[in-house]
């Protein structure tokens, strides 16, 4: 397992990744190209199971950290894991190999990447509107960046200070005074010490068509929804499912470095669309080539508007864009009609369907055992259970109910490629949350059953092994506490 070291001083990010084995103290010195100190500087370190977080320059991290003294020297104890070190300010960069370091530990920082393009819907420029790019899934695991900016009145956007890789960029658009639907639109390479360019829309044609939705749905809400281009598949091992969290997050950071992996990256597009009460759709600026047209039909939800109700229905169907002249059309593409078939929802008093897993020594898990107390399951997927907050109120939920004899707590999770080592690092981090590991034909019908549509979500069962509490939103614990105590 290896770590990172993250530098920060003010809005400085440094961060360091793990290939050798290091048995002395870490010891360097940071300086600009002028030869001045970088000092003062908070130093993280972080490993696989330490992650750190950047949001605009802003740095946070799980793990421990320390400051270069005035001379910008720092030093860590000696560790387990080898490194690499990336150190980072607002002035400058550097990413040092360890072998580089041990030839030479005085880093030097160089001008940062940045990126700047501009928004257009259609043959109008996108005045005061979202735009996204991300780092994660280029570093692993260990490193969570993203940045966010609004275009100005001429649809211009800039992200300066952006890390030295390959970041996603998403396009945003607005839906509601509560909710911003992002979808990507492709990867940007950035350079250090250059600017790079990534417009957004000004090609391609609208798509348009309608939701057909039975007449006994009153009403609905469209959740997530876009056209997304094909990509090359990422075909997994044969040994995924049995590597830990460590290899699988080695094998992703791999993959996108691959010649495959840059060949899905490029190709991965998506597109709004913007969807009326109706069922009225219509997405922008989608070039020629094959997509997939796929949409998450909600009830309304009553309360918070920035929410989705229960899912209803789901909808993925292949669609096909022409070429045009030049590469652009104003001329929508009009695709009709496009049926959602309703899915049955379990609603609240409802008897739960029995679900069946083994527990992580083995032995076998019925949901029926456990009539005449309540049930809470928390249903996640590897890669969202880690959420500090979300994770903290599951902690101080389970030492107010851990006593309590007629409550028991499990927590599933529902991920496609999950292990038994995702199941034994939520086993440690939600203490006595008791994970059920589930077949993937258990997956398939939670997920029928209880609509979650994002793989997540926390359901309560009263003693009669009725359906008392289901959500998406973190914001239930309290309730859920409430119900219980």
């Amino acid at each position: 397992m290896g770590y990172i070291v993250f530098v920060r001083s003010y809005s400085i990010t440094s961060f360091v990744f793990a290939n050798n084995h290091c048995d002395e103290d870490i010891s360097g010195r940071v300086v600009y190209e002028n030869g001045n100190p970088v000092s003062l500087t908070e130093v993280f370190i972080a490993t696989a199971n330490n992650t750190v977080y950047f949001n605009n320059g802003v740095v946070k991290g799980d793990g421990p950290r320390l400051n270069t003294n005035v001379k910008g020297e720092f030093t860590f104890s000696a560790q387990v894991e080898p490194y690499k070190l990336f150190i980072a300010n607002s002035n400058g960069v550097a990413l040092v190999s360890q072998k580089e370091f041990e030839a030479n530990n005085t880093i030097t920082l160089t001008p940062w990447g940045r990126i700047e393009g501009t928004y257009t819907i259609g043959s109008e420029l996108a005045n005061n509107q979202p735009v996204s790019i991300s780092a994660l899934g280029y570093f692993g695991n260990w490193i969570n960046g993203h940045y966010n900016t609004d275009t100005d009145n001429q649809g211009h956007f800039i992200f300066e200070r952006v890390v030295p890789t390959n970041v996603d960029i998403y396009r945003g658009s607005i839906q509601s005074k509560y909710r911003t639907h992002y979808v990507r639109r492709g990867t940007v390479e950035v350079t250090l010490g250059k600017t790079s360019t990534f417009n957004l829309g000004g090609m391609g044609r609208p798509v348009i068509g309608r939701f057909e939705i039975p007449d006994v749905v009153e009403a609905i809400d469209v959740g997530r929804h876009s056209i997304t281009s094909k990509a090359p598949d990422r075909n997994y091992p044969d040994d995924f499912e049995t590597m830990t969290s460590t290899e699988k997050s080695k094998w992703h950071a791999d993959w996108w470095k691959s010649d495959v992996g840059k060949a899905h990256s490029k190709a991965r597009r998506s597109y709004i669309l913007t969807v009326e009460s109706d069922g009225r759709f219509r997405a922008e600026d989608v070039p020629a080539g094959e997509y997939t047209l796929e949409a998450y039909i909600n009830n309304p939800v009553k309360g918070d508007p920035g929410e989705w109700g229960d899912l209803i229905g789901r909808v993925s169907m292949e669609i096909v864009v022409p070429p045009m002249d030049g590469g652009r059309s104003d001329e929508p593409l009009d695709i009709g009609l496009v049926s959602v078939e309703v899915q049955t929802i379990l609603s609240k008093g409802s008897p739960v369907p029995e679900i069946v897993g083994k527990t992580l020594d083995g032995k076998a898990f019925k949901l029926s055992d456990y009539k005449g107390k309540y049930v809470l399951i928390d249903f996640w997927m590897q890669d969202r259970y880690r959420d500090k907050a979300n994770t903290n109120e599951r902690k101080e939920l389970y030492s107010r109910v851990a006593n309590a004899k007629n409550i028991v707590c499990f927590g599933m999770n529902l991920g496609k490629n999950h292990t038994l080592s995702d199941l034994n690092l939520a086993q440690q981090d939600n203490y006595y949350w008791t994970q059920i590991a589930l077949s993937k034909e258990q997956i398939a019908t939670i997920h029928k059953t209880f609509a979650l549509e994002f793989s997540s979500g926390l359901i309560l069962i009263d003693p009669k092994g009725n359906l008392v509490i289901k959500s998406h939103s973190n914001k239930v614990w309290g309730t859920v506490g409430r119900t219980l105590l």
